[in-house]
């Protein structure tokens, strides 16, 4: 790819993109194979090449990179890094795939979780609840947000999941009430 760099002498997102995804490829093989810290270092060098396509060539092309990662996140290939499991469920969420959107946010607010991050488990936390009110889901929206504003009471967006909590009971009731 380097070569093939040199040769055209001018940028080429596609050639970029290749690059990508050959390290997300080999990710997924080393994770296969049990070679998690390997298929951990293709992941990391895969979101550093992303990381300078979105600066070289922009949204468009590091879109399309995401889609390639949230190819993984669907395979649960094994990844210990909140900020990449967030890229994977961008990914997933720009292909429509709002059920593995929440798994892997899931994922990751059980990371920040552990690593004692509640600032990040409480975006986390609060996106995949908001992604559940989007499908409708106000019942489970509900309980996250309502799991938001107990955990972390004393949390800026505390007050916010408290008010979210009453518009998805009230969503939900609206939904289930039947006319008289």
């Amino acid at each position: 790819i380097e070569d093939a760099r040199k040769s055209l002498k001018a940028p080429s997102p596609e050639l970029d993109m290749l690059y990508v995804q050959s390290l997300l490829e080999l990710a997924r093989d080393q994770s296969k194979g049990q070679g998690n810290l390997i298929a951990r270092q293709l992941v990391t060098s895969a979101l550093q090449e992303m990381d300078r396509i979105e600066r070289d060539y922009g949204l468009y092309w590091v879109s399309r990179c995401e889609l390639l990662l949230a190819e993984l996140a669907a395979e649960n290939v094994l990844v210990e890094d909140p900020v990449v499991l967030v890229r994977m469920a961008d990914g997933q969420f720009r292909r429509g795939d709002r059920a593995g959107t929440v798994k892997t946010l899931d994922r990751a607010v059980k990371l920040a979780r552990e690593h004692g991050d509640a600032k990040q488990t409480v975006e986390l936390s609060f996106r995949a609840a908001s992604i559940q009110v989007q499908e409708k889901s106000f019942e489970n929206a509900a309980e996250r947000f309502a799991q938001i504003a107990g955990t972390y009471a004393n949390h800026p967006k505390a007050p916010q999941a408290q008010f979210m909590v009453a518009y998805c009971l009230g969503q939900q009731y609206a939904e289930e009430a039947t006319p008289e």
